[in-house]
């Protein structure tokens, strides 16, 4: 999943505005995803934004949060939680 967030940690939606809380779908107020690394590059370039790529098995909540899901025993698995921010695209 490719975003682009700004310095504030907010994400840009479909609508072109900036948001703390959005959820993701295609109506206007959804955080916009982009499928091409060099597409959200060009788009952050203009708006000032930074394009986070989040990996592979890693889900985005609505507020922003990254969270991984580690399995831990045979039952049991451990939720851990990561900033935006600390996946950015060079």
């Amino acid at each position: 999943m490719i975003l682009i967030i700004n310095a504030n940690g907010f994400r840009l939606c479909n609508d072109g505005y900036w948001r703390n809380f959005a959820m993701f779908g295609n109506v206007k107020g959804c955080v916009k995803q982009y499928r091409y690394k060099g597409h959200a590059l060009r788009r952050a370039k203009h708006l000032g934004g930074i394009v986070v790529q989040v990996p592979q098995g890693m889900e985005v909540d609505a507020s922003g949060v990254v969270i991984e899901t580690i399995p831990v025993g045979a039952d049991k698995v451990r939720y851990q939680h990561h900033k935006l921010s600390s996946f950015p695209v060079h």
